[in-house]
C-alpha cells in the first residue's frame, strides 16, 4: 500500500496549535500521516491516541509505533462511539482532537468493496462494522424514493431522477451486482453532452451511496456532540471535510457552541489548500478545514 499523503499538513499543525509535550487524539488515523506530523511536533513527551474504524488502517501503523512506542497508542473504533472508546483511557482531557473525513485513494482502490467506479468489484461499500444495508442492498432493493433522496441529498446529483429511474428499470430484469455495472448504468443515464471532462459521471452517486451505507453524516454529528467534552480549556477541535454536507454540519455545530458560550470559532471561513499543495496533491482540492477552541 502506498503512503497516503496527508492533506493540509501545515494547516493542521497551525490550527490544532500543536505544542511540545502536548497530547492529541487523531480520530481518523488512517495510514498515520497526520499523527506522524503531530508526534514530530510534540517531542519529546507529547502523546497521540489514534483511532480508526477500519482495522486494516493499522497495518501501516507498526513502523510509526516502532518510532514512538511510548508516545503512540492506536485503537480500533468508530469516532461516533468516542465516549465508549475513551472509557478505558486514563487521560480525560486533551490538548486537541483532529478528524480528517476524507477517504484515501488507497482505501477506495484496494478495499475490494466496490468503492471505485474504475474497478469491477461486488457492490458492498461497508466500512468497518457499519450496520444495515450494504450498497448492493440499496441499489437492488431500495424503493425509487429512497434512491432519489440519496442521490439528490448526499450526492447533489443533477440527474438523480433519471439515474434512479434507470436503476429501478434495470433491476426488474437483472440484479446490478458490481461497481462497473453500476458505473456504466449511471454513465449511460446521463446524456453524453453533459459528461464532465474533470470527473467521472458516476462520482457523485458512488459518493452518495458510500455516505448512506456507512451513515457518515450521522456519525459525524454524533462525534461532534462528544468531542468537545474531551478538550482542555484552550484545547482545539479541527475537522477536515470533503463534502458540502459535512462542512455544513461542522460549521453549524461550531457556531452553535460559540453562541452557547462554550468556545470560539478560530476559522471564520474554511481553510483550503494553497497553490503548491493543490499542484502536488489532488486529494486536497475539496478539503476544507475548520477549527474551534474550547473556553
Amino acid at each position: 500500500m502506498s503512503l497516503h499523503q496527508a492533506v493540509l499538513p501545515k494547516e493542521v499543525l497551525e490550527y490544532l496549535d500543536v505544542k511540545a509535550n502536548a497530547n492529541y487524539i487523531d480520530v481518523t488515523f488512517g495510514q498515520g500521516g497526520h499523527s506522524r506530523l503531530i508526534l514530530e511536533a510534540t517531542a519529546p513527551e507529547g502523546k497521540v491516541l489514534g483511532l480508526d474504524w477500519n482495522e486494516a488502517a493499522f497495518t501501516g501503523a507498526s513502523s510509526l509505533k516502532n518510532l514512538y512506542p511510548q508516545r503512540l497508542t492506536v485503537k480500533y473504533g468508530n469516532f461516533a462511539d468516542l465516549d465508549l472508546l475513551m472509557k478505558s483511557e486514563k487521560r480525560k482531557y486533551w490538548d486537541g482532537i483532529l478528524a480528517d473525513l476524507g477517504w484515501s485513494m488507497d482505501e477506495i482502490k484496494t478495499s475490494g468493496k466496490g468503492l471505485s467506479f474504475q474497478l469491477d468489484e461486488k457492490l458492498d461499500m461497508v466500512y468497518g462494522n457499519a450496520q444495515g444495508d450494504n450498497a448492493w442492498d440499496v441499489i437492488n432493493k431500495a424503493p425509487f424514493e429512497k434512491l432519489l433522496m440519496i442521490f439528490r441529498e448526499y450526492g447533489e446529483e443533477r440527474w438523480a431522477h433519471r439515474i434512479a429511474t434507470r436503476i429501478v428499470e434495470h433491476r426488474k430484469l437483472a440484479a446490478i451486482d458490481t461497481s462497473k455495472q453500476l458505473a456504466d448504468l449511471i454513465a449511460n443515464s446521463i446524456p453524453k453532452r453533459f459528461h464532465s471532462h474533470h470527473i467521472h459521471p458516476a462520482t457523485r452517486v458512488f459518493q452518495a451511496l458510500r455516505i448512506a451505507v456507512n451513515h457518515e453524516l450521522e456519525n459525524l454529528e454524533s462525534f461532534l456532540g462528544q468531542a468537545k467534552n474531551y478538550l482542555k480549556p484552550g484545547g482545539r477541535l479541527v475537522v477536515i471535510s470533503f463534502h458540502s454536507l459535512e462542512d455544513r454540519i461542522v460549521k453549524k455545530a461550531f457556531r452553535q457552541w460559540m453562541k452557547d458560550g462554550e468556545g470560539k470559532v478560530i476559522t471564520k471561513r474554511p481553510v483550503i489548500a494553497g497553490a503548491e499543495e493543490l499542484e502536488n496533491n489532488r486529494a486536497s482540492r475539496s478539503a476544507k478545514l475548520r477549527a474551534w477552541e474550547k473556553l
